[in-house]
């Protein structure tokens, strides 16, 4: 992870943007960015906010494989 930023009310749920870095097939840093937004609305600001770290979490994580799976561009 290189940043995020949270959220969270009853009535929006919980919300979180964030940048990170994953290799691709070459090896090469990839930046990635995300926003995962409305996580368990109605619920408490704290049931959002984990909702919304653990499918960023899930999110990042399939990036990471797809990337690992990428060929380089060939120019």
């Amino acid at each position: 992870m290189i940043g995020l930023r949270t959220g969270s009310s009853t009535p929006a749920g919980g919300d979180l943007m964030w940048a990170a870095t994953a290799p691709d097939g070459s090896g090469r840093d990839r930046l990635v960015l995300g926003v995962v937004l409305h996580q368990q609305a109605g619920t408490n600001p704290q049931q959002g906010l984990q909702a919304a770290f653990d499918n960023s979490r899930a999110l990042i994580e399939g990036v990471r494989q797809w990337l690992a799976q990428t060929e380089p561009a060939t120019r």
